[in-house]
C-alpha cells in the first residue's frame, strides 16, 4: 500500500473518531434532589444539579418537570414558566439561551396537598440541540420518587404519678409513635422530684423506660405537686407528680343540706389535691376513723345491731369534684365524715350531719309540647301557693323527667353572706333535664308576713328572689317580672321571677342585701309595736307576731287587716319612736290588744 493511501486511511480515521466523540458526548447533565420524606399539607424544596460540557455548550437548552399530580411549583429559583397540561398534572419549563446555558442548580419549592398519601413520582428532562444539529432528549436522573411518613409523635404513660405517702421511685415511659427520630429533653417542676434520665432520641416505635424519684427529707407535712415536662420535636407532654407527707391536707367547708329525696353535700377542695373519700352512718355520729378505702373498721349496720362506730363509704372520687347528692328518704340523723386521701392514708375528717326533707309533691313532664303550671298542695302552708311555670319546649330530653318540690328547712339553707331574709326557702330537684339556650322557666313564690320580718323590709316591692343551685353554688339574684297583693291565700301576696338555669338540686328563696334601707320600721313586722317596746324580740311583740300568723291569716277578714296595718303603720312608728311621753301612751294602750292576743 503506498504511503499516500495510508495517509488517506488514518485521516479518514481520525476524522471519523472525531465527528463520533463530538456527536455522542453528553453536552449536558441534569440530577435531581429530593428529601427522604413528605408530610401531607406541606412545603417542599427540590433541586435539580444543571452540568454543561464546557467548550461544547448547546446554543438553547430546555429543563422541564412535572411533580406527581396534584402538586404545585409555588415558587422557583430561577423563574419557571407558566405550566401546560392537566389540571392534575402539570409540567413546567425553563428556557436558557446561549450564555445562559452554564453549570446551575434550579432550586423550586412544591405545595403538598393535603390529600396525598403514598409514594409520590416526579419526570423531567432536558432538550437542546447537538453537535450534529439533532435534537437531544435526555431524562433527568437522580431522586424520581418520595415516600410520606408519619411525623414524630411523642407519647407518655401513665398520664399522672401518685407517690402517696410511702412510694419514694415510680416508673414513666417516653415513646415515638411517629416515623422520623424523636428527640426529647426533660425537666421537673420542685426540687424533691429527680429522673434518672433527662434526654434521650428515640425511632419509630421505640419506648424508653425513665424512673422518678422523689425525697421527702424536710418536707413539711401535707400533699404536694410537681411536674415532669418533656418536650420535642413530636409534640410536649406533662406528667403532674402527686407526693404526700404525713397525711393529705384536708378539704375545707364542709355542709351537709337537707334536700329534696336526699342530703346535698359541698366541700372546698384544697390546692394540693390527691381525691376524697365519704362516710356515711345513720342514726348516730361515727367514732372511729377509716381503715381502708371501702368502709370504716365496721361496715354500717341494720338499727337493731348496735353501733360500734363504722359506717359505710358512699363517694370517692380524684377527679375534683365538690358536691354530692345521696339519694335517701330515711326519716332519721344522716352523719357524714369526708377525707382526702391518697391510697390508703387519710386526712384529718370533716364531719356534718342533716336530715333529708320529705318530697310533698312530684309531677312527671311527659309531653314537653304542653304548657304546665305546677302548684305544690301539701300539708304546709307555706306550700299551698307556690308554683313552678314552664312554657312549651323550655325543657331539654325527649324522655319523661320528674321534677320534685318541697319546703326547705331553714337551718339546711346554704349560707348566704351579705344577704338577709330567706325565711322560707322552697327547693326544686330535677333528674337530667335543662333549661334550653334561650329560653325561661318561671317561679312564684308565696310573701308571708315572716318574709317581711326577716328581711327588715316594709313590702314586697322591697323583697328580691334569689336562686342556689349545685351549677353555681351560690345565691344569684333573679330577675322578677311580677309582683302581686292578695287577701285570698295564706300568703299576703306573690313574686315571679325568671329561672335560666337549673341545676340538679335547685333552692329559691326571699330576701334582701343587708344594706338595703328597712324603712325606718326598726325590723320586724309589728312596726307600732316595735317601735314603742325598742326591739323585735320583746315578749310583747313576739306574742302579737303570734297572733297575727295564728288567727289573723287564718281568715280573709284578718287578711285584710294586716295588709292595710303594713300600708299604714310604717311612718306612725317613725312618728313616735323618738318620743318617749307618746310611746308610754301607746304602750297603755296595747294592753287590751295584748291581752287579747294571749287569750287566744
Amino acid at each position: 500500500m503506498s504511503r499516500k493511501w495510508l495517509s488517506f486511511i488514518i485521516i479518514t480515521f481520525a476524522l471519523i473518531f472525531f465527528i463520533k466523540s463530538n456527536a455522542f458526548s453528553q453536552q449536558v447533565s441534569a440530577t435531581r434532589e429530593l428529601l427522604t420524606n413528605y408530610t401531607p399539607g406541606a412545603t417542599y424544596d427540590v433541586k435539580l444539579k444543571i452540568n454543561v460540557e464546557e467548550g461544547n455548550e448547546p446554543s438553547a437548552l430546555i429543563v422541564t418537570e412535572t411533580p406527581p399530580p396534584g402538586w404545585s411549583i409555588i415558587s422557583a429559583t430561577p423563574m419557571h414558566s407558566d405550566p401546560d397540561g392537566a389540571p392534575y398534572r402539570s409540567t413546567y419549563s425553563w428556557l436558557f439561551h446561549t450564555s445562559e446555558v452554564v453549570d446551575m442548580t434550579i432550586t423550586y419549592t412544591v405545595s403538598v396537598p393535603p390529600t396525598t398519601s403514598g409514594i409520590q413520582t416526579f419526570a423531567g428532562r432536558v432538550k437542546y440541540t447537538g453537535t450534529l444539529e439533532n435534537e437531544v432528549d435526555e431524562p433527568i436522573t437522580g431522586d424520581t420518587s418520595i415516600l410520606t411518613t408519619t411525623p414524630s409523635n411523642l407519647t407518655t404513660s401513665p398520664s399522672s404519678l401518685n407517690f402517696g405517702s410511702t412510694q419514694t421511685a415510680l416508673q414513666f415511659s417516653v415513646k415515638n409513635t411517629g416515623g422520623p427520630t424523636l428527640n426529647w429533653q426533660a425537666t421537673t417542676t420542685v426540687d424533691w422530684l429527680s429522673i434518672t434520665k433527662y434526654n434521650g432520641s428515640l425511632g419509630s416505635g421505640e419506648t424508653e423506660l425513665i424512673t422518678a424519684n422523689i425525697n421527702r427529707l424536710y418536707i413539711a407535712s401535707g400533699t404536694h405537686n410537681g411536674n415532669i415536662n418533656i418536650f420535642s420535636n413530636g409534640g410536649n407532654s406533662t406528667i403532674p407528680v402527686t407526693m404526700v407527707v404525713g397525711a393529705p391536707v384536708p378539704v375545707t367547708n364542709f355542709n351537709a343540706f337537707s334536700s329534696l329525696g336526699g342530703i346535698l353535700l359541698v366541700w372546698n377542695n384544697p390546692a394540693n389535691y390527691t381525691g376524697t373519700i365519704i362516710f356515711r352512718k345513720m342514726g348516730t355520729p361515727m367514732t372511729s376513723n377509716p381503715q381502708d378505702g371501702t368502709e370504716y373498721n365496721t361496715p354500717e349496720l341494720p338499727p337493731y345491731f348496735p353501733y360500734v362506730g363504722g359506717g359505710t363509704c358512699i363517694f370517692k372520687d380524684n377527679t375534683g369534684l365538690n358536691f354530692y347528692f345521696d339519694p335517701t328518704t330515711n326519716s332519721q340523723e344522716i352523719y357524714y365524715r369526708i377525707y382526702c386521701y391518697s391510697d390508703k392514708n387519710y386526712s384529718t375528717g370533716l364531719q356534718s350531719n342533716s336530715t333529708p326533707s320529705s318530697v310533698l309533691y312530684s309531677y312527671i313532664i311527659d309531653n314537653l309540647l304542653n304548657f304546665y303550671n305546677i302548684p305544690i298542695i301539701g300539708t304546709n302552708t307555706f306550700l299551698d301557693d307556690f308554683e313552678v311555670i314552664i312554657p312549651a319546649n323550655s325543657l331539654s330530653g325527649i324522655t319523661p323527667a320528674e321534677l320534685n318540690f318541697g319546703y326547705i328547712d331553714p337551718k339546711y339553707v346554704p349560707p348566704h353572706p351579705g344577704l338577709i331574709g330567706f325565711a322560707n326557702t322552697y327547693g326544686l330537684s330535677t333528674e337530667d333535664i335543662a333549661i334550653l339556650r334561650g329560653r325561661k322557666i318561671r317561679v312564684k313564690i308565696p310573701v308571708h308576713p315572716t318574709d317581711l320580718d326577716i328581711a327588715g323590709v316594709i313590702d314586697i316591692n322591697d323583697l328580691k328572689v334569689y336562686q342556689w343551685n349545685t351549677n353555681t353554688r351560690e345565691w344569684t339574684e333573679l330577675t322578677i317580672t311580677e309582683r302581686t297583693e292578695t287577701v285570698t291565700s295564706s300568703s299576703i301576696g306573690f313574686i315571679t321571677a325568671e329561672v335560666t338555669n337549673l341545676g340538679k338540686i335547685n333552692f329559691f328563696s326571699l330576701g334582701t342585701n343587708i344594706s338595703t334601707p328597712k324603712g325606718g320600721n326598726g325590723g320586724g313586722g309589728c312596726f307600732i309595736a316595735t317601735a314603742v317596746y325598742g326591739t323585735d324580740m320583746a315578749k310583747e311583740v313576739i306574742s302579737l307576731k303570734r297572733f297575727r300568723d295564728q288567727r289573723l291569716l287564718t281568715n280573709k277578714a284578718g287578711k285584710a287587716f294586716v295588709r292595710w296595718y303594713y300600708r299604714h303603720s310604717p311612718p306612725v312608728a317613725d312618728y313616735i319612736r323618738d318620743k318617749g311621753k307618746l310611746k308610754t301612751v301607746v304602750r297603755v294602750g296595747l294592753q287590751p290588744l295584748l291581752w287579747f292576743a294571749n287569750r287566744f
